[in-house]
């Protein structure tokens, strides 16, 4: 549990909240299968990289109040998976291809800084050794290869349904 219930937590609530809201509606446009799979991905690898950069030998920065893992760490994974399913939503809805991706990926990573700002505003980030400038270019990498596996599991979805 978290030492001070304070300004960060309230902000991972508020914001669960209002994202689950927004995607919740959205939800059809996929099947169970790959709408789950969208989620459990983003959980995974935001789990990989606070796993990896966020800890020893790196430790680029901490989440939220200490350095020590408390339950408002563990819900701020589940931030990631709305903005995930809301980038592939909109990607599949507009169709996006050709020079167009580039634009949208890196749009949706500005979008992706411009939301982590806020986050360090309400204190939900602790930087150490890590800017915004690195979160640009890990959102860039992880909205393509969530891209290309969403295109991998539609194309699965594909097939074993015509298999049948």
């Amino acid at each position: 549990m978290p030492k001070h219930f304070d300004t960060n937590e309230w902000f991972i609530i508020g914001a669960l909240i209002c994202s689950y809201a927004m995607i919740i509606p959205l939800r059809k446009r996929f099947p169970l299968s790959v709408f789950i799979l969208i989620l459990f991905f983003s959980i995974t690898s935001a789990k990989l990289m606070n796993a990896t950069i966020g800890v020893p030998p790196f430790d680029f920065y901490d989440n939220n109040d200490w350095p020590e893992l408390e339950l408002s760490d563990v819900l701020l994974h589940f931030l990631y998976p709305p903005f995930a399913y809301l980038f592939v939503y909109l990607y599949d809805r507009w169709n996006i291809r050709g020079i167009s991706l580039l634009v949208y990926i890196l749009g949706f990573s500005l979008f992706g800084i411009g939301f982590e700002v806020i986050c360090d505003w309400a204190g939900v980030y602790q930087y150490k050794k890590w800017n915004l400038w690195c979160s640009f270019a890990i959102y860039i990498y992880n909205q393509s290869f969530l891209l290309l596996y969403f295109r991998m599991l539609l194309n699965h979805y594909k097939k074993s349904k015509a298999s049948y």
